[in-house]
């Protein structure tokens, strides 16, 4: 499984080393995740490769997830980092809810961390979702570049953890879907001057750090207001009305 997975990956990025993370299907907040450089030209993967045991650890308890290392945005404390290791690695928890009618990302938070997984859960470090998109840096020609974060890239990133959310409870009734998502990415930028791609991580049930949740302006220097969601409280008294005229859920 692992090195058909590998041997695909790398005829289809053209490359032979690749970054692999290895966790649980259902395992979230960074538990169990572990990630793995390969290289196909030096042979298989026997039982004894660190890999194939953490596999086997995570088969004790649930499915294996496979799937490819992204993101090549860093972010920053300083304004401007004097040296790599002022760079973290990030990722973005946006916090999705349904309104009655669709999906709408209001909030979050960022995750630094100087290891690659970034998951508080992990050691990482929470930080305010506008600072972080202020102090954003992507590697190009051997050098990091500052990332100037658009209202547009703002809302590429909403609509890209709304359209997971969406399909997430495609096919589920009102009644039976989950109302609050908890929606894991990180950002790549494919060149200069191209615009920011989010990349979907995982989807959290159970999202925690709410507490530390600000809104998501579409501006990134707009004033945050710490808030979870409003979506879901206007879906709630939709359901209620429509409950108390006896129209069901």
């Amino acid at each position: 499984m692992l090195e058909a997975f590998i041997e695909d990956l790398s005829l289809r990025r053209k490359r032979s080393s690749l970054g692999v993370f290895i966790q649980p299907n259902r395992g979230t907040e960074g538990w169990m995740v572990e990630r793995f450089k390969f290289d196909v030209y030096r042979g298989g993967i026997g039982v004894e490769h660190p890999a194939a045991k953490h596999i086997a650890a995570i088969l004790q308890l649930d499915d294996v997830l496979l799937r490819e290392e992204r993101g090549n945005v860093r972010f920053s404390p300083l304004r401007e980092p004097e040296e790599t290791r002022d760079l973290k690695h990030i990722s973005l928890r946006i916090n999705v809810a349904w309104n009655g009618s669709r999906f709408v990302a209001e909030s979050g938070y960022a995750q630094v961390s100087e290891k690659i997984v970034a998951s508080r859960g992990r050691g990482g470090e929470i930080v305010d979702l506008h600072k972080a998109l202020r102090n954003l840096y992507y590697r190009s020609g051997g050098e990091w570049i500052r990332l100037n974060v658009t209202s547009k890239d703002v809302r590429r990133i909403k609509r890209a953890a709304e359209a997971a959310a969406q399909a997430l409870n495609s096919g589920l009734p009102e009644e039976d879907s989950l109302k609050m998502v908890g929606v894991d990415m990180v950002l790549e930028v494919p060149g200069v001057d191209e615009p920011i791609l989010p990349v979907l991580l995982e989807a959290n049930p159970r999202p925690a750090g709410l507490n530390h949740s600000t809104s998501l302006e579409d501006e990134v220097d707009a004033e945050p207001k710490l808030m979870v969601s409003s979506a879901i409280f206007r879906a709630i008294r939709a359901m209620g009305r429509r409950l108390l005229h006896g129209e069901g859920p």
